[in-house]
């Protein structure tokens, strides 16, 4: 989701959050804008799913029957010229010169993060308290055809090795799908080698939670470098500000220690508690139960 608000471009043009991207990629005419209504089901998984079959076009729906007073971006970063544009490069960059810059960025490594205070965040500008309801905090809908329940696709999970102390360093800042399993619960899928997993397998060693951070419409070269797989020892804050040129914005959670970007549209705080499993709801599941 996006409020369309103009924000100063840092160095080299490279969007600081989504809501500069999205302006970059609407006035490179990559933004298709569907302002008349729609049902969250069966209208927003169809127009996702054109969008992806013509070529990473982006979406702005801002008309959503039960959520008029929300809008929905989907598809900012589906293709190559948006991954050069969320780089601060032009959209017509050959993909060998936009990976050959991204990896020389990558190790120079001249920048850390920089903590900020909470109260000088936009991802805690608006906050929310006291009892959850996802259902209507967020524009649930279906992605793929046969998904038995809601998905937070591509959602960027934060925790950290709760035996070792809190430090950037020392979190891992990856991306996971999580289905939505009530107003105020969500169930992860680990592979059991993943940095979640080691994290999840710290703290039921020790029978203590976990404090998790789930954060949405994080600033995009964030959410590339979340999507990777660059090992239990690289530091991903690190990797970012490296990308970005410049010290990566993180701000404290309010409920944990973890740091969070700063830029990040929402922050779902919470936690994982040692030895519960869920299953993943699916429709078969669903009939079979009813």
């Amino acid at each position: 989701m996006i409020e369309l608000i103009s924000m100063k471009s840092i160095s080299y043009g490279i969007p600081r959050d989504m809501r500069e991207l999205f302006d970059i990629l609407r006035s490179r005419g990559r933004v298709v804008h569907i302002d008349h209504p729609v049902l969250p089901e069966p209208d927003l998984q169809s127009y996702c799913r054109a969008a992806s079959e013509i070529g990473g076009v982006s979406l702005l729906f801002d008309n959503m029957t039960g959520y008029q007073s929300k809008r929905l971006v989907v598809n900012l970063l589906a293709s190559w010229p948006n991954c050069a544009a969320m780089s601060g490069l032009p959209s017509d960059l050959p993909i060998p010169e936009l990976i050959d810059e991204m990896c020389s960025r990558a190790n120079r490594q001249s920048y850390k993060p920089v903590l900020i205070d909470a109260g000088e965040a936009p991802s805690y500008e608006c906050m929310e308290t006291g009892e959850l309801d996802l259902y209507k905090t967020l524009p649930l809908f279906r992605v793929n055809e046969h998904d038995g329940g809601f998905y937070l696709h591509k959602a960027c999970v934060v925790s950290e090795d709760i035996e070792t102390g809190t430090g950037h360093d020392r979190m891992k800042f990856g991306m996971y799908s999580l289905q939505v399993q009530g107003r105020d619960r969500l169930g992860v899928h680990l592979s059991g080698v993943d940095n979640l997993s080691l994290h999840v397998g710290i703290s039921e060693r020790t029978n203590r939670r976990l404090p998790v951070a789930v954060c949405l419409g994080v600033p995009p070269l964030a959410a590339l470098v979340a999507s990777a797989a660059i090992g239990y020892e690289t530091t991903e804050y690190d990797l970012i500000s490296a990308l970005y040129e410049q010290p990566f914005e993180l701000t404290r959670c309010v409920t944990s220690m973890l740091s969070v970007p700063a830029y990040a549209e929402y922050v779902l705080e919470g936690y994982i508690e040692p030895g519960v499993r869920c299953p993943e709801r699916s429709r078969q599941w669903r009939r079979a139960s009813a």
